[in-house]
């Protein structure tokens, strides 16, 4: 069971750039005249940008985001392993989710390694599972129901987030708008901040 003090992080786009680098190599194959942040801020993925729904791009895009050369040298988000390297003492990993695909668990392993993050189990969904919010279920059945989940993808907290007995904290690197009941930080250095206090 995950204690009060556990952190549960998720990968991409909370430790992993990956939308954005992503979002950079779209706009370059198939060019649009906005920057990346205003892309990411109106679009959050590269899959959801209108000019790149053809056939085309889109599968151009699935097989960017699954290739072992994107994925490995991913940059890290802003702060991340800074922060999570202070609040390390009274604030350890317990685990890591993804909604990555179970065969990208050694390159997803590999990025964690090279990137210096702590060395812990990595849970990624069932095959049949493609719901959003199947990860506030699994650590309510698993009884990890007490960590802190960090997530910058509101639906991963599903709706009933009051079913959790630990801290939801969303990276809201956007400042969207939510009426769910979670933490909204849009920054680690936030997430720093509030831990601590």
């Amino acid at each position: 069971m995950a204690n009060s003090n556990e952190l549960i992080l998720d990968i991409d786009d909370t430790l992993a750039e990956t939308a954005s680098a992503a979002m950079s190599i779209m706009r370059e194959k198939f060019k649009h005249p906005d920057p990346v942040w205003e892309l990411l801020t109106k679009y959050e993925q590269p899959g959801n940008v209108p000019e790149w729904q053809s056939i085309e791009a889109q599968e151009f895009l699935l097989k960017t985001m699954q290739s072992e050369e994107f994925l490995l040298n991913l940059p890290r988000v802003p702060d991340s392993l800074e922060v999570i390297e202070k609040l390390s003492q009274d604030f350890p990993v317990k685990l890591y989710m993804t909604s990555r695909m179970p065969k990208l668990k050694d390159i997803t392993e590999e990025w964690l390694k090279k990137n210096q993050f702590p060395i812990q189990k990595i849970v990624f969904p069932e095959p049949s599972n493609s719901e959003d919010a199947w990860k506030l279920r699994h650590l309510n059945n698993s009884y990890d129901e007490n960590g802190i989940f960090i997530d910058n993808h509101l639906p991963s907290f599903g709706t009933n987030v009051e079913t959790y007995k630990g801290k939801l904290i969303w990276l809201n690197r956007y400042n969207k708008e939510t009426g769910l009941k979670v933490i909204s930080l849009n920054s680690w250095q936030l997430i720093y901040d509030y831990l601590r206090q």
